[in-house]
């Protein structure tokens, strides 16, 4: 309306263009617009202009769609700006505006990103580095949707079987009944009986005891009975029958038809089974009489099991194989599959002191209370069992201990004395010993948080349910099979077994079978083949999801989007090949590609040298991080990225620059640590020694034990030598010992482990609160003239205090709201406008800076601004030297990669002063990383090392391993097939060796600068 009047734009830039010219108009001056959108969206392409989030300087951008395309750029350059915060976001909240207003109310309202304009834009779906579900319940066949389709199958086609005795329980209808015991008996002599008496079932029949048959005898004989069996002895009724002949009897039978099994009778038969049905309520059995004896069988119309009184209750459902549902459960774990007890080791901590000081702080606090009546209780028990209090632990006899810990569920009578206000007063209390081990389980469950709790969680330890043994669902459903199998042992099976199980399923299955389960049976194989294809066919479908790296936990999400089969759709992925090792990022690319095949738009952030060079289109970001970020350098090909001469992305492609690569190897300080019998999950049971005082790189396939060597085997195993009260490894297998150097050598002395876990979830977690230097911050403001003249405290500049921060967030800066069927959303505290603190505390400034400056600064400038304070520029200096110099001071770290996460952490510990004898353990530090990131990280670990210290690392990156001292290569392959060194010794050492990482050593050795040759290479192999 206001284009058909003339009229100019209300507000905002709808009448001008992206240079910010006015707008060209039509002859009824209308603003253009709508022709140029039709002409994007004709023309194929998502058209962003104008894009000013975070760092990015009003960059337009351009994006077929289709297409395969790759944003790259130094780490902080605003690729994720770019892709989440600016095309996702954008896409996430027209799909809101679309709902109802209704809809919208439960929603929040959600900002528009700042940018002009953004045309041709699809339906987005963004996959990031998230941390998967930190529920125990929550798994990889949970994640992916497949446990749904293993439920229905075993559902529909499970076969129920008694958990007792192991039978199968099918319902026997008269025709089926027959028909198997014509099979079964092969022409053989039969008797059809209904039960009268069971001595181990007596409410369900006629008779109470077996005495009552002489006296009801008539009444039986008038119902048509003539013959009954008295534990196999077959009486007539038509004759008296003496109480004495059936005083004894467990089992009275009356007898419905004798006769043969064989195909003529059948109909016969079938006619005796339908009315001992009727007399005796849809139960049967049936006598097979042969020259060695006789053999019983039972039926019923109801699925079960006679013989041990088990019937299924109802149909089995979906629901009953889910550990989630209070119908499929364990009622003993709550579907959780482990139960935490209280460790005996833990809660007699100290056996060579006297009783009451070897038991563990927690409840010698409560026996050592006078108020307790535990402590009268538990002195009672010690004389009973010939002790006394000075008795020391290790010298009990084993039945004593028993007794102390365990109970013996006798009865004491305790005298005591209880002191009131004016005088004392005797009484006397009975209470049952149920040993320690009991009373700690009892004071655990009716703890209610805090340090009581967590004093009590350290004596508990988890074991399997011994209920469910670990398989997390009722007997009743774990006894269901499918080709022998129930659900939990499908559901523990890696992600390539199930594929393989799944494929030879359906000939196994009957031809009714095959017929019900073939759409799902098809569905599970097709998931399991996406997973494969994304490089984690080596994990366990019941792997918890809190277990996961961040790149394990999205390729699980991009391999269920892959299976979703969505056309149409924008993908937005945030480094899709970390954690993988370079055979398993082919893999990955051919999934990616297949999913842009299927029409849709693949937008990935991304450092990778194969992903870029697989790309159908690049856009490099840059040039620098932070505020010397936020352009377009280049967008084209990968060919016309590495002819640019700006772009430092392509320099590295060209091979105009590269990583450092250390060329003298350093042979240790003479001492290792010694690995002994590493057989921890997938580890095969090998010994290994690691040199200290060089840099070692564990490397291999995806899946083939790093971690389970690094961090579940040297970790706890280094920290146990270093420290007597640490705990040693899971299962106690592995021996790790460390070798210390000799000599004028330093020894090593302690160990920082540096992973991937991240920082905070709180949005008050940050770089500045997690390396302490807020500290000295708020310490120099409390000093300002105005603090002192005000009276502020340093509590006044901390946004945990209630003193200075803002009432309406409390320091948070933002409002968390909930989307329900969406991710959340953090949205600006309205009061403070996202700077956490109240007016008054603002006011005061450092050097023209209030503290909301100061944490909007970033590391760079920061540490520019505090270059005269030696201990907090020291801080910011060292997260600049690893290359965080663009992250902000208060940046939540929530927004943070696990790389980041990693480095801040690093950045912490090399802040502090160095000791030169120290283990670094770090889990892919190159994660998130681009070329020129990765050269300056190996720099600060080549420092580290020459000072003196040890690191050990994971890793993937070939130029990682090639400026390696040692190198430690597993595989050959994942899971099952991997496990064992495969090779060690320097990078050119384990070049020559047959293995994938050889292959990617000898590659990268090999390249030549011009990088034509080596993509036509590339392209050739493939």
């Amino acid at each position: 309306l206001r284009g058909i009047l003339g009229i100019a734009p209300a507000g905002g830039n709808e009448g001008v263009n992206g240079a910010g010219e006015p707008a060209p108009r039509g002859k009824n001056g209308a603003v253009k617009r709508k022709r140029r959108r039709v002409a994007a969206v004709r023309s194929g392409t998502l058209e962003v202009r104008g894009a000013h989030t975070n760092n990015l300087k009003g960059i337009d951008v351009s994006i077929p769609h289709g297409k395969l395309t790759v944003i790259t750029g130094v780490s902080g350059s605003g690729k994720s700006s770019l892709a989440f915060e600016t095309i996702f976001a954008e896409g996430q909240r027209r799909f809101v505006e679309s709902l109802s207003t209704y809809a919208r109310r439960f929603l929040g309202r959600m900002d528009k990103p700042p940018v002009d304009r953004i045309e041709g834009l699809a339906p987005a779906i963004a996959i990031d580095q998230g941390r998967a579900s930190r529920s125990p319940r929550s798994t990889v066949a949970t994640t992916t949707e497949l446990h749904d389709y293993l439920r229905l199958l075993w559902a529909r086609i499970g076969r129920p079987h008694c958990p007792e005795c192991g039978r199968e329980m099918r319902a026997h209808f008269p025709t089926a009944a027959a028909r198997e015991v014509v099979e079964r008996a092969a022409d053989a002599r039969v008797k059809v009986t209904i039960p009268l008496y069971d001595a181990e079932r007596p409410l369900r029949f006629e008779l109470a005891t077996a005495k009552e048959l002489a006296s009801e005898r008539e009444r039986l004989l008038g119902e048509g009975f003539l013959r009954v069996l008295a534990d196999r002895e077959e009486l007539r009724l038509d004759e008296p029958i003496a109480e004495e002949q059936v005083a004894v009897c467990r089992r009275v039978e009356a007898v419905i038809d004798r006769l043969r099994a064989n195909a003529r009778n059948q109909r016969r038969l079938a006619e005796a089974f339908e009315r001992a049905y009727r007399l005796a309520d849809g139960v049967a059995a049936v006598w097979v009489l042969g020259e060695s004896g006789s053999e019983r069988l039972e039926f019923s119309t109801r699925p079960g099991c006679v013989a041990c009184d088990r019937f299924l209750e109802a149909e089995l459902t979906p629901r009953m194989f889910s550990f989630n549902s209070h119908q499929g459960a364990c009622p003993s774990c709550a579907g959780l599959g482990v139960s935490r007890e209280p460790d005996p080791e833990r809660v007699v901590s100290a056996p060579g002191k006297p009783l009451l000081a070897g038991i563990d702080g927690a409840p010698r606090f409560i026996l050592k209370n006078r108020q307790s009546a535990y402590g009268p209780l538990f002195r009672k028990v010690v004389e009973a069992v010939g002790a006394t209090m000075r008795t020391r632990w290790k010298d009990l006899e084993p039945e004593q201990r028993r007794v102390l810990l365990h109970g013996d569920g006798k009865t004491y009578k305790v005298r005591r004395r209880r002191r009131g206000r004016r005088a004392a007063r005797d009484y006397t209390y009975e209470m049952e010993w149920q040993g320690l081990l009991a009373l700690v389980k009892r004071w655990h469950a009716s703890s209610s948080g805090g340090n009581w709790t967590r004093a009590l969680e350290n004596l508990m330890t988890r074991r399997a349910c011994p209920e469910c043994d670990g398989q997390r669902l009722r007997r009743d459903m774990l006894a269901v099979t499918i080709d022998g199998l129930n659900i939990m042992q499908v559901g523990a099976m890696t992600v390539a077994e199930c594929a393989e199980w799944f494929h030879l399923l359906e000939a196994r299955l009957t031809p009714v079978e095959a017929e019900i389960a073939r759409d799902a049976i098809r569905e599970c194989i097709s998931r399991l083949g996406f997973l494969e294809d994304v490089g984690v066919g080596y994990l366990g479908l019941d792997r918890q999801s809190s277990t996961l790296s961040g790149g394990e936990a999205q390729r699980i999400r991009l391999a269920s989007q892959i299976g979703n089969r969505l056309a149409g759709v924008i993908y937005v992925l945030d480094e899709p090949t970390i954690g993988l090792h370079p055979r398993d990022t082919e893999r990955l690319l051919d999934a990616l590609e297949d999913l842009r095949d299927l029409g849709n738009t693949v937008l990935v952030v991304e450092h990778d040298r194969d992903t870029i060079e697989r790309a159908d289109r690049v856009i490099d970001i840059g040039p620098g991080a932070g505020e010397f970020g936020g352009r377009v350098v280049c967008a084209g090909t990968a060919k016309g990225l590495m002819r640019d001469r700006a772009s430092l992305t392509g320099a590295y492609l060209a091979g105009r620059k590269r990583i450092d690569r250390r060329v003298e190897r350093r042979p240790g300080n003479g001492g290792a640590i010694q690995v002994h019998n590493a057989r921890i999950h997938n580890l095969r049971g090998f010994d290994l020694q690691i040199p200290t005082g060089a840099l070692t790189v564990i490397t291999g396939v995806s899946g083939s034990g790093k971690s389970s060597l690094v961090m579940e085997t040297l970790r706890p195993g280094v920290a146990a030598c270093l420290d007597s009260k640490a705990e040693p490894a899971q299962d106690g297998s592995a021996e790790v010992t460390i070798r210390q150097p000799g000599g004028e050598n330093r020894e090593l002395r302690k160990m920082v482990v540096i992973d991937q876990t991240p920082i905070g979830r709180s949005p008050k977690s940050n770089p500045a609160t997690y390396s302490g230097v807020l500290r000295p911050i708020r310490d120099l403001f409390a000093r300002t003239p105005l603090a002192r003249q005000r009276g502020y405290r340093h509590q006044q500049f901390s946004f945990n205090n209630v003193e200075g921060r803002c009432p309406a967030c409390e320091g948070a800066g933002a409002h968390l709201v909930e989307m329900h069927f969406l991710s959340d959303v953090w949205v600006q505290c309205d009061a403070c406008k996202g700077r956490r603190y109240t007016a008054e505390t603002l006011e005061v400034k450092y050097r023209g800076k209030s503290i909301a400056d100061i944490l909007d600064l970033s590391l760079a400038e920061a540490a520019e601004l505090f270059r005269n304070h030696r201990k907090i520029h020291r801080i910011f200096d060292t997260f600049c030297a690893v290359g965080l110099g663009y992250m902000k001071v208060g940046q939540n770290a929530a927004t943070l990669s696990g790389g980041e996460a990693q480095r801040v952490k690093l950045a912490t510990e090399l802040a502090r002063v160095q000791t030169g004898d120290t283990l670094y353990l770090l889990d892919e530090p190159t994660t998130g990383l681009h070329f020129a990131d990765v050269d300056r990280l190996l720099r600060v670990l080549q420092r580290l090392v020459d000072a003196g210290n040890t690191v050990i690392a994971i890793e993937h990156h070939p130029d990682v391993m090639l400026a390696a001292d040692y190198l430690v290569d597993l595989g050959p392959e994942a899971g099952d097939a991997g496990g064992r060194v495969v090779a060690t010794g320097t990078p050119e050492a384990v070049a020559a060796a047959d293995t994938h990482s050889a292959r990617a050593l000898r590659e990268l050795l090999r390249e030549s600068p011009n990088s034509a040759h080596r993509a036509a290479r590339r392209s050739s192999r493939r």
